[in-house]
Formats: structure tokens, sequence, C-alpha cells
């Protein structure tokens, strides 16, 4: 199943819409343990976890401080994608 039949299950999108969407679209696989954002990265893409889960975490005093999680079947972004020369705060890894 692509990423656009996923989302058009959940609402309607135009083809105009969809070109300028689909450019924040990229497949990638993750193993676990690699990271997928660390804190400073620019991010650019929206991301859809097909299967598994991702944590969001950053450090502080040399320990991990848990965020959140992103689970499967998920649509997200980090709000920085609207601000493309923001840096990423956190670091996100399956």
């Amino acid at each position: 199943m692509t990423i656009k039949s996923k989302l058009t299950n959940v609402t309607l999108i135009e083809d105009e819409a969809w070109n300028d969407f689909e450019q924040f679209f990229a497949e990638k696989t993750i193993r676990k343990n690699e990271v997928l954002w660390k804190a400073g990265d620019t991010c650019r893409h929206l991301i859809y976890i097909s299967k598994g889960l991702i944590r969001v975490y950053n450090t502080k005093d040399d320990k991990e401080v848990t965020h959140s999680f992103i689970l499967k079947k998920v649509f997200s972004m980090m709000i920085t994608v609207l601000y493309p020369n923001n840096p990423v705060a956190v670091i996100m890894k399956p």
C-alpha cells in the first residue's frame, strides 16, 4: 500500500495537493537503534511508521530523557519541518 493510498483512507486529497505534499516523503528502512534524526539535524520529512515504533528523546546530564513514542501506522513530523532552517532538538530512533 502506498503512502498516498494510506492518506486517502483517512482524508480526501486532491492530485495537485498531493504533488506538493509528496516531496516530504521518502521510503527508508530504519534498523533498531539506528538514529533517524539526532539533535541538531534539519528535518525536512514527514514520517509514516509501518512497523515497530520510534522513541523520541534527548539527553540531559548524560541521561536519556524520553519525550514520547511514535507507534506504527501513524503519520508524524517534527514541527521543524515547517521551519526548514531550525534544527531538531531531540533524538529519534527505533
